[in-house]
C-alpha cells in the first residue's frame, strides 16, 4: 500500500515571492487526489468562485441562535440581558454607535471593550462562570498574514488569549479562529464576499482541524454573517445596526466568539495537542498585558446596572424558574495545531475515534480544496505500537460509507478496517433557510482507521527489499485469480506473513 499521492511540492511555510512564483493549488472538488493544477495567486478567486457556484444558502439572522444557543451560555441573551448595557456600549435605546466602526483598528478596540464590559458584568453577578477566551486584533489589516504562500490581509482576526493576556504575535493563518471583514460602504461591495471566500480557503489550508469558519462582514449600514464549510456558503443579508433587536444578534455573535469553547467555532476538538514538556524561548517571555487592562470596560450610565437576568442549566427551558448555575464549560481550551508541512513530526498530537485514541506520527495528505471531500490522511500509532492510517473525509450522505466497503473486502494483504465514526453534518446550518442553494448536497464528516500503514514502493533501502515488494504484488495477484494456489506456495517456504522470504 503506498501513501497517498498528490502532495504539494512547495512548503506552506517557506517565504515565496507571490509576484513571480506559481503555486500548486487544487480547489475543484471533483478532481482526484493526485491531480494538481499549477496556478498563480491572481487566479485563486476565479477558481473558488467556480467551486462555489450555486452553493450559496441564504438564511435569516436566527442563524446566530443556532450557532450560539442560550443554553451554551447558561442564560438567554435577550432584551432583559441587554438592558444591563444601555448607556455603556449602546445608546439608551440599545443601538450601537456606528462611529466606532470607522477603521479596522477602532472596530477591533470597540469589540474588545464590549467583551470586557460583558465579562466584568458576568463576574459581578457571580452567577455564570464564563471568562473571555479570545479577543480581536487588526494587527494584520495592513500586512499579509504569513503561513501560506498566497498573501492576504485579514481586516480583523479572532485570536486566543494567553492565560487572560493579549498576545503580541507573530501570528499566521493557523492562529485565526474567526474572521471579520470591514468596509465603510453601506452595502457589502462585490469584493467583500470574494475576500471572505479566499481568506476562509487559506484558513482551511493551514488548519487540518478546521470543519467550518464563521465570518462577519461589517458595513457602514450593518453586518452580515457568513459560514463557510465544505458544502458551500451559508449567509445572511445585511442586518441593520439601527434596530435594538439586531444589536442583540450582534452581541450574541461576539459573545460566542469570545466566551464559548473552540468546538463552537468549527474546530475539531477530537484532534488535540498536549503542551510540550520542555519550555521554549517563547514560553519564557514576559507575560503580556491583561485583556481587561488593555481594553478597559465601558462605564455605564444605566440607572440599574445590576438588572437581574435569568440563569439556567443544561436540559431546562428558559421558562423554568431556576437559580442553578450554568454547567457550560468555561475552561480555556488547549491550542491545537498540526503543522502544515506534510512531513512534519508532531509527537504530541492525538486523534480520537470514539473512546480510542491514536497518536499522530505525521500528516500524510491534505486536499487543498474548499468544497468537496477535503480529505486528510494521517499516519498514526496504535496503543500497541503498530502503525496505521487515519483518514477524514466530508462525504455526501447519499453515498455508502467507506467503512462498510472495507468491511466487505477480503483481499490478501489488503487494508483492514480498525475503527470508524461519523463526525459533523453540514445540514444543521441549512435548516429553515430563506433561499436554498441550487446545489444543496449534504455532507457528513466520516473518519476511518485502517491497518497496516504502507510505504511508497520507492522507499526501499536495498535491492532485496525491492524484490520482496515485487514478490508481494505478484503473490497477491496470483492468489486473487488462483485462490487455491496459495496454500501449496506456502508449503514451499516462500512466504511468511505478508512478505516474501528466501526458502531454505
Amino acid at each position: 500500500m503506498s501513501q497517498p499521492a498528490g502532495q504539494s511540492h512547495s512548503s506552506l511555510n517557506s517565504p515565496i515571492d507571490t509576484q513571480s512564483c506559481q503555486y500548486e493549488i487544487r480547489t475543484q472538488s471533483n478532481f482526484f487526489p493526485d491531480d494538481e493544477t499549477a496556478d498563480g495567486a491572481p487566479h485563486l478567486e476565479q477558481h473558488l468562485a467556480k467551486d462555489l457556484t450555486d452553493r450559496y444558502t441564504q438564511v435569516g439572522e436566527n442563524i446566530a441562535g443556532r450557532l450560539f444557543k442560550d443554553i451554551d451560555f447558561g442564560f438567554p441573551i435577550n432584551d432583559q440581558f441587554m438592558e444591563n448595557f444601555y448607556g455603556a456600549f449602546t445608546s439608551s435605546g440599545g443601538i450601537l454607535n456606528k462611529e466606532h466602526f470607522h477603521t479596522d483598528k477602532s472596530t477591533a478596540v470597540f469589540l474588545n471593550r464590549i467583551i470586557s464590559t460583558i465579562a466584568q458584568f458576568l463576574h459581578a453577578t457571580d452567577q455564570v462562570p464564563l471568562k473571555p477566551l479570545r479577543y480581536f486584533t487588526a494587527i494584520h489589516s495592513n500586512k499579509p498574514l504569513p503561513g501560506h504562500p498566497i498573501k492576504r490581509k485579514p481586516d480583523i482576526m479572532l485570536i486566543h488569549l494567553d492565560n487572560g493576556c493579549v498576545q503580541s504575535g507573530p501570528f499566521d493563518w493557523s492562529d485565526l479562529l474567526a474572521l471579520i471583514e470591514h468596509t465603510r460602504e453601506k452595502r457589502p461591495p462585490k469584493r467583500l464576499p470574494e475576500t471572505i471566500t479566499v481568506k476562509s480557503y487559506l484558513a482551511f489550508c493551514c488548519q487540518p482541524k478546521r470543519d467550518y469558519l464563521i465570518s462577519l462582514g461589517i458595513t457602514g449600514e450593518g453586518f452580515h454573517i457568513v459560514l463557510t464549510d465544505h458544502a458551500g456558503h451559508v449567509e445572511t443579508d445585511v442586518i441593520s445596526f439601527d434596530r435594538n433587536v439586531n444589536t442583540t444578534v450582534f452581541i450574541r455573535m461576539l459573545m460566542g466568539f469570545a466566551f464559548l469553547p473552540d468546538s463552537f467555532l468549527g474546530i475539531d476538538t477530537t484532534i488535540t495537542r498536549e503542551k510540550d514538556l520542555k519550555q521554549s524561548p517563547e514560553d519564557l517571555k514576559q507575560p503580556g498585558i491583561l485583556f481587561a487592562e488593555k481594553y478597559p470596560p465601558f462605564s455605564s450610565t444605566n440607572t440599574n446596572p445590576s438588572n437581574p437576568f435569568l440563569v439556567y442549566s443544561a436540559g431546562l427551558s428558559v421558562n423554568d424558574s431556576l437559580t442553578v448555575i450554568s454547567t457550560s464549560p468555561a475552561v480555556s481550551p488547549t491550542v491545537s495545531y498540526i503543522p502544515a508541512s506534510p512531513n512534519s513530526v508532531n509527537e504530541q498530537t492525538t486523534i480520537s475515534v470514539g473512546g480510542n485514541i491514536y497518536r499522530v506520527i505525521r500528516l500524510l495528505f491534505r486536499s487543498q480544496s474548499l468544497i468537496g471531500r477535503a480529505t486528510k490522511a494521517f499516519l498514526v500509532e496504535f496503543p500497541d505500537g503498530r502503525r496505521g492510517v487515519l483518514k477524514d473525509s466530508w462525504i455526501t450522505t447519499n453515498r455508502d460509507s467507506e467503512a462498510k466497503f472495507l468491511r466487505g473486502l477480503h483481499i490478501p494483504y489488503g487494508p483492514d478496517l480498525v475503527d470508524h465514526c461519523t463526525l459533523g453534518n453540514t445540514a444543521g446550518f441549512r435548516q429553515f433557510t430563506i433561499r436554498s442553494a441550487v446545489n444543496s448536497d449534504c455532507r457528513e464528516k466520516r473518519r476511518i482507521v485502517t491497518y497496516p500503514a504502507g510505504v511508497h514502493i520507492s522507499d526501499f533501502t536495498c535491492m532485496l527489499e525491492l524484490m520482496f515488494a515485487f514478490f508481494d504484488i505478484v503473490l497477491c495477484m496470483w492468489h486473487f485469480f488462483n485462490p487455491f494456489a496459495l496454500p501449496h506456495f506456502l508449503t514451499l517456504g516462500y512466504c511468511s506473513d505478508s512478505h516474501i522470504v528466501l526458502g531454505d
